[in-house]
C-alpha cells in the first residue's frame, strides 16, 4: 500500500511539474480553448512552476517546460535569493505563497505560471519509489541530501535539489506514467498549497502526457551569479541565456 501511495504522489507531482497556465493576459483561463486540447503541440502550451519544498531550509526549484521541442528544465534557486530589498526565503517565510512566486517571476522576468509548496513527508514517498534512478537512496537519504546546509552555499545547495529532482522525474517518466496519470492529478492537489486547477490541467493534457511519452532526459540549468552584502544576485546574460533558451519562441 505504501508504494502504491507513492507512485499516485510521484505520478501527480510530474502532473503539477508538466502543465501550465499563464499569469499575464489571461490566455489560460479554464474557459478558452487550448491547442493541447486539439491534439496539437505549440508553443501555447509552454508553462513553468516554482516548485517548494517546506521545511528548515526551505527549498526552491523552477521548472520549466516546453512541450513542443521536448524541453523539460530544472534550475535551483537560492534560499537567499535577492531583488535588493528581500531574500525569497524572506519571501517564502513571510508572505503568501502567491507573492513568492510573483518575487521570483520578476527577478527572472519572465511568467511563472504556478506555485507548489510540497509537504516533506510527500517528497520522501515520491522519492522512495523513484529511489532506483537516483543512484539508490532512499526518500530520506535523497531529502538530507537536498536539505544539507554544510556542503556549500544556499546556490551550490539549490543546484544540488535541482539535479536530484531532475533524476527523479527521469526515472519516473514515460508511456505509463502518462497513460495513468488522469486519475492522480486531483489527490495532491487538494492536500498542498497550490495555485492549480484541474481545468488547467484538462485543457492541457495533450501536451503533458506527449511530453511525459518522449521525454528521455529532464535537463538542469545553473543560474550564474555573485554574492552581496544582501544575497545572490543572477547575472543579466544567465537571466537572458536562461529566457532564450527556454522562453524565447
Amino acid at each position: 500500500m505504501k508504494h502504491r501511495i507513492a507512485f499516485w504522489l510521484l505520478a501527480v507531482i510530474i502532473t503539477v511539474l508538466c502543465c501550465g497556465c499563464s499569469i499575464k493576459g489571461g490566455s489560460s483561463s479554464s474557459g478558452s480553448s487550448s491547442s493541447a486540447e486539439a491534439g496539437e503541440m505549440t508553443h501555447k502550451a509552454d508553462h513553468s512552476i516554482l516548485f517548494m519544498l517546506e521545511g528548515e531550509p526551505a527549498t526552491f526549484v523552477l521548472m520549466r517546460s516546453v512541450p513542443v521541442e521536448g524541453k523539460l528544465v530544472f534550475a535551483g534557486l537560492p534560499s537567499d535569493l535577492t531583488d535588493g530589498h528581500n531574500t525569497l526565503l524572506e519571501m517564502y517565510t513571510n508572505e503568501k505563497r502567491s507573492l513568492t512566486q510573483s518575487y521570483t517571476q520578476n527577478i527572472i522576468k519572465a511568467d511563472i505560471d504556478w506555485y507548489m509548496s510540497l509537504p516533506r513527508d510527500s517528497f520522501v514517498q515520491l522519492c522512495d519509489m523513484a529511489a532506483g534512478g537516483n543512484g539508490g537512496f532512499s526518500g530520506q537519504e535523497l531529502l538530507s541530501r537536498i536539505t544539507d546546509t554544510s556542503a556549500g552555499s544556499e546556490k551550490q545547495r539549490a543546484d544540488n535539489a535541482a539535479e536530484l529532482i531532475s533524476g527523479m522525474v527521469e526515472s519516473a517518466g514515460g508511456s505509463y506514467l502518462a497513460d495513468n496519470i488522469d486519475g492522480a492529478f486531483p489527490i495532491l492537489i487538494r492536500s498542498t498549497d497550490n495555485n492549480i486547477s484541474q481545468k488547467n490541467y484538462d485543457a492541457r493534457s495533450y501536451a503533458i502526457k506527449e511530453l511525459l511519452r518522449d521525454l528521455d532526459h529532464a535537463s538542469v540549468y545553473s543560474f550564474d551569479g555573485e554574492y552581496t552584502d544582501d544575497g545572490f544576485v543572477i547575472s543579466k546574460d544567465s537571466l537572458a541565456d536562461f529566457r532564450e533558451k527556454y522562453y524565447d519562441e
